[in-house]
């Protein structure tokens, strides 16, 4: 029996109400009290953009999520400061991941961050300036049930469910191998990286499970990827589809994309995989570049198999 555990740790959205900031956007907004009017400085060398901020929210046990959309890439930086009255802080020295998409993170400032007025300052050495557009909103502590504590979300907002490492601001955390009982999953590709189809990910495998189920995160991705193992089509993933509403999709001159990771997972039929060295490619309509990363296998194994089962992964880029 897995024991359930009740951690005091988490953060739910406070109220469905949301404040959308652009920094491109012209002229006054009406925004809330606790809210002045940004501005956008141009430099030579670094942009800043500050949000003025006033500790106003009568509730003190409150937090602030600062949900960041912004254009991604391979060079410069995009730094968030706090700079405060009483405190100042980096929520973030550098939020890209390298790769060119439209990106998504949220940050967390507790109201012990907050105490006094200050400014939510955006750095940036990039031009045209990388950030679309900031939502904030306040979340309230929660209480949470979980099997383990590492499966506790830390910030619910209205529409994201966030990790306590991404919600720190820091790099993206490596993700490793792992054992849950009989489930093993093996990670064939962590880190964020340009996707157009030509690469091929694979995995030694030591022996074969009674179930497996391959994921990963994508963004970019206008079409669902057709699934080939070990160059034999496997089906389709399952791509999550966000709901319109979600402030995160951002309009373009002729489209509407959505920023940020998306989850696309699939089970694999029986047999798909063999002992030995399995490869796994991608396809998709029209294969526009997009990006992906924490592609992972999962492989269930009898109680009586698993200890003896491993795998390898590497990966392998078409000419």
């Amino acid at each position: 029996m897995i024991a359930t555990l009740l951690i005091s740790a988490g953060w739910a959205c406070a109220s469905s109400d949301l404040v959308i900031l652009e920094p491109t956007a012209v002229g006054a907004k009406d925004l809330p009290v606790w809210v002045g009017q940004p501005l956008l400085e141009p430099g030579t060398a670094v942009q800043n953009w500050s949000i003025p901020l006033m500790a106003s929210e009568p509730n003190s046990n409150r937090a602030l999520a600062v949900t960041v959309i912004y254009k991604d890439g391979s060079d410069g930086f995009l730094r968030v400061i706090w700079n405060g009255i009483l405190k100042q802080m980096t929520l973030s020295d550098n939020l890209q991941e390298g790769v060119d998409i439209l990106n998504r993170r949220t940050l967390l400032l507790t109201w012990d961050d907050l105490k006094g007025d200050g400014n939510l300052v955006f750095q940036s050495d990039r031009t045209p300036f990388p950030v679309v557009k900031v939502i904030l909103q306040w979340v309230d502590p929660v209480s949470l049930y979980a099997n383990k504590v590492r499966d506790v979300p830390f910030v619910l907002t209205a529409n994201h469910t966030v990790s306590q490492q991404e919600a720190s601001g820091a790099p993206i955390a490596a993700s490793a191998d792992d054992w849950r009982g009989e489930v093993l999953t093996a990670v064939l590709q962590d880190q964020a990286v340009p996707w157009d189809g030509r690469t091929a990910f694979s995995a030694n495998i030591t022996q074969t499970g009674v179930r497996d189920l391959l994921e990963m995160e994508v963004s970019g991705l206008e079409a669902t990827p057709a699934l080939w193992i070990n160059n034999q089509f496997a089906g389709w993933l399952n791509v999550d589809v966000p709901d319109l509403w979600d402030p995160a999709w951002v309009k373009t001159s002729t489209n509407i994309q959505y920023a940020g990771w998306r989850k696309a997972r699939m089970i694999l039929p029986p047999d798909a995989l063999k002992v030995g060295q399995n490869t796994f490619q991608f396809t998709w309509k029209n294969q526009t570049p997009a990006a992906m990363r924490k592609l992972k296998l999962q492989i269930a194994y009898s109680p009586a198999s698993s200890t003896n089962s491993s795998t390898s992964t590497n990966t392998v880029t078409q000419p």
